[in-house]
């Protein structure tokens, strides 16, 4: 539900790129990613040069400085300014949220119950969605088995 709601965030900010004629989207695959936030959070700042703005370009972006300048030149409307203001303070206070939760559900696991369980199969996966902690350890020690390995009861022995 948390991620649902920052993700609409994300989408307003967005619309509020695009009405001042920011093209960001265009030259970054991911807005919310390390440039893109970057880049939003100094306009919000206040700062308006695009040629500033684009040396938040990370290494890993594949456009250019120039493109990035190009897609950054557009008006710097108030009200547009301020929406996207209030939309990134949102998505910061949902993101905050998210990692309270991470902690509760952390601290809920461990007094359940530890158990020593091999976990074999696919290592945990790392997504900016992901919980800080491992999920998949702390469901094992607390269950008692790997509960995301699918079940070999129904297979016939070899």
């Amino acid at each position: 539900m948390l991620l649902t709601e920052q993700g609409s965030w994300v989408l307003r900010m967005q619309k509020a790129l695009v009405q001042m004629n920011l093209q960001l989207t265009e030259v970054l695959t991911d807005v919310m990613g390390v440039t893109g936030q970057a880049i939003v959070r100094a306009i919000v700042a206040g700062e308006r040069e695009p040629k500033l703005l684009a040396r938040h370009r990370h290494g890993r972006v594949k456009r250019s400085e120039d493109d990035i300048v190009r897609a950054l030149t557009g008006n710097w409307r108030d009200e547009h300014l301020f929406v996207l203001g209030q939309a990134m303070a949102m998505f910061d206070s949902l993101a905050q949220c998210i990692v309270e939760c991470d902690a509760k559900i952390e601290a809920l696991l461990m007094p359940l119950g530890r158990h020593d369980v091999a976990l074999d199969g696919p290592g945990k996966r790392r997504s900016k969605n992901a919980p800080k902690f491992d999920a998949r350890a702390a469901l094992a020690r607390w269950a008692g088995v790997d509960l995301t390995r699918a079940s070999t009861a129904c297979q016939s022995p070899p």
